[in-house]
This record gives C-alpha cells, sequence and structure tokens, in this order.
C-alpha cells in the first residue's frame, strides 16, 4: 500500500513539475501565436515567422503538415522524426525549445484536431495571445463535426482570452465572432495587400488569403507591410506548399502541379481553375492521386470530386486501396483503360508517368500529401 502511494505521488509530482517548467517557458516569451484553420497553416507560419525576422524580431516556430518541423531564429530548420502518432508533447517540448533559444516569439501550427484537444493545445499548453484562423473547410470532419459549422465552433475555442486574432473566413465568421466574444477576443479580417505588393515575387505558389494574414500579424507586432513582405520574398517554402514544378521527365518537358496537400474538394477546385490556362495548354493531363487508409471520408470526398467534376486524360492511383477506388470509378465516368493503379513504390509510379505522360504534358497532384506524394516531389524537385 505505501508502495503504492509513493508511486502515486511521484506521479503527481512529475505532472506538476513539468507544469512548472512549461510555464516558465511560456512566460519567457514575449508573445505566442498558434496557427489554425483547414488550409494554409504551415504556410503561414512560415511567412510570419520570415517577416517578423525582416523586421529584427527574434522568433521560432514550427510547422507539422506535410513534414513536421522546428525552425529556429537564424531561419534554418530541423524535420522531426516522430517515433508514433503525433502527440502535444511535441507542443510542449516546441515551447520549452523556443524559450531556451531566447526567442521573443514562438509561431506555432495547431495540430489538434479533435475539438477538445484543439481547446487543450490553446489554453494549456500555448495560450496564444494571438490566433490566426486561416479558412474553414470540408476537411477532417468525422473527428471536428458533421459540418462546417462545427469544425468553425471548435476552431472557435482557440481564439485567446483578451488577445487578438486574424482571419479570412467568410462562411462561417458568425460562429467565429461569438467566439470571440466569449473569450473577449478582437477578432479582426485581414486587410487585402497581397496584390499591391507582388505575391508573383515569392518562390513559390501562394493564397493571396495566406500572405494577407502573415502580414496582418507582422504588422500587429510592428513590422511594417513593406519590410516584412521583403523577408517573406526568401523564405523557403514547405514540402506541401501550392507549386508548379517543370522539369525533364522521360526525356520531355513536363509540369506537375503540387496540390497533394489541398485535401479538401472548396481547395482543390480553387486551385484547378486556378491553373486552367495550364491545363488548356497541356498536351495531356492527368491525375496523379494519392489514397490514405486513415483518411476514409476523404477518400469519399475524392471519389465524389472525381466522378462529378475533375475531368483528365487518365488518373493514376497511388497510396492505399487503389483497387477499392477504381472499383468505383470505372464506368462512373472513366473506362477502365483510364485508371491506373500504380501502388506505393516509387519507381513504379515514375515508370507509368513515364508511358503516360507525353511532351508538355500536366501531372495535377491531389489528395494526400504523405508517403508516396512525397517521394514523387523530391523527384521532381530535389533538393538544392
Amino acid at each position: 500500500m505505501n508502495i503504492a502511494l509513493t508511486g502515486t505521488a511521484i506521479l503527481i509530482g512529475a505532472g506538476l513539475l513539468e507544469r512548472l517548467l512549461l510555464k516558465r517557458a511560456r512566460d519567457r516569451l514575449s508573445c505566442r501565436i498558434l496557427v489554425n484553420g483547414s488550409r494554409g497553416k504551415s504556410s503561414i507560419v512560415r511567412l510570419i515567422l520570415a517577416g517578423l525576422r525582416a523586421g529584427g524580431i527574434r522568433a521560432a516556430g514550427k510547422t507539422t503538415g506535410s513534414a513536421p518541423r522546428f525552425i529556429y531564429p537564424d531561419g534554418e530548420e530541423r524535420e522531426l522524426h516522430r517515433s508514433g502518432p503525433p502527440s502535444m508533447n511535441e507542443q510542449i517540448l516546441t515551447v520549452r525549445q523556443a524559450s531556451a533559444l531566447n526567442a521573443r516569439v514562438l509561431v506555432v501550427e495547431s495540430m489538434a484536431l479533435r475539438p477538445q484537444l484543439q481547446r487543450f493545445e490553446a489554453d494549456r499548453i500555448v495560450r496564444p495571445q494571438i490566433t490566426v484562423i486561416s479558412a474553414i473547410r470540408p476537411d477532417h470532419l468525422e473527428v471536428m463535426g458533421p459540418d462546417t459549422r462545427a469544425a468553425a465552433r471548435s476552431m472557435g475555442r482557440t481564439l485567446p482570452k483578451d488577445g487578438i486574432a486574424f482571419t479570412w473566413e467568410q462562411d462561417e465568421i458568425e460562429i467565429l465572432l461569438a467566439s470571440a466574444a466569449i473569450r473577449n477576443c478582437r477578432l479582426f479580417t485581414a486587410p487585402s495587400r497581397a496584390d499591391v505588393l507582388g505575391i508573383e515575387k515569392l518562390p513559390y505558389t501562394e493564397h493571396p488569403v495566406n500572405l494577407d494574414l502573415a502580414l496582418a500579424v507582422c504588422r500587429y507586432l510592428g513590422v511594417a507591410d513593406r519590410l516584412a513582405f521583403n523577408g517573406m520574398c526568401s523564405v523557403r517554402p514547405d514540402p506541401g506548399a501550392l507549386r508548379l514544378i517543370s522539369r525533364s521527365f522521360s526525356g520531355a518537358p513536363v509540369t506537375l502541379i503540387n496540390a497533394f496537400a489541398a485535401n479538401d474538394p472548396v481547395s482543390i477546385r480553387v486551385i484547378w481553375d486556378r491553373f486552367e490556362p495550364e491545363r488548356i495548354a497541356a498536351s495531356r493531363i492527368a491525375l496523379l492521386v494519392n489514397i490514405r487508409r486513415d483518411r476514409p471520408h476523404r477518400t469519399e470526398q475524392l471519389i465524389r470530386l472525381l466522378r462529378s467534376e475533375l475531368r483528365a486524360d487518365v488518373v493514376v492511383l497511388i497510396g492505399d486501396q487503389t483497387a477499392l477506388v477504381r472499383r468505383q470509378l470505372v464506368g462512373n465516368p472513366w473506362t477502365a483503360e483510364q485508371i491506373i493503379c500504380a501502388g506505393t513504390g516509387v519507381n513504379r509510379i515514375l515508370s507509368h508517368l513515364g508511358r503516360i505522360v507525353k511532351s508538355d504534358g500536366l501531372i495535377f497532384g491531389l489528395g494526400n500529401i504523405s508517403g508516396p506524394a512525397l517521394e514523387i516531389l523530391r523527384f521532381f524537385s530535389p533538393p538544392s
């Protein structure tokens, strides 16, 4: 009995010590920024950090999406290798590391999906003074709620108490405003500045709203738009950032549109329409669709989209359960010859693409960024 009581006391003491260490680390950071939303979180984190660096503000941060990375105050970064599934301990370690590096500002991407974890991450770990909510799209609804209204309520609980928040969300803005009122948070829509400053100068294809939100945060922290933007022009894009990559493939010029990180139908439609000139000019279009076994709701959305809207010469299915997806597409409206299951092996996928895509062809990558998609991106855009 005494041993059990002693063990319990040790566990309680360890928990209290962990909370104390986290609080001390958090309090050493002058400003903590949490970036939430369905799309663009990693890019926004990187843009904010680049803008703050340009303004002479010592800032560190972490992205969670395509490939989790800790970003140091000098802009260097380190990939985080996980031994298991993502854990909130990652955020705790990030707060402590940024504090140890004497960062003034911490910028982190929200890694929680379930509503209770989103609130725990905001209120117990990061405790942001500034929250950014990019956009609320129909993604991860199997855990966030049945619709975007439920997702908005969940994200609204991550708004800082007595703090400030920026958003570009329009459809669910009333829900966010209601949450802001409850938490005494000032919620602003970021002004449009991307086109004025010249968003095309960025080293990759960025959504204007992401740049607008990053500029709004930097401006609030005292960095002028032009100075912040100049720093952002040298930002290192996230592996999942929307990019149009051209290279010689199987002896012919081929273009890949990296839309793998656009996981919901709304985002995919926006990107599909955005690159209409490239689609019209292409001699042949291949949809490269990456399927994940652990994202069944997302797979259902992709199937509906492929049946009703996206049109191409061929669909190349990669990742998991491709045979199952193929059966649901053949005849509705695709022919059997138009649907190819290429599996997960990169060499096999590239072999299929080499036979399918001719000179001046276009590959539109979508679905999911993990697994074979990341390897395909490394092939098309190898590290310098």
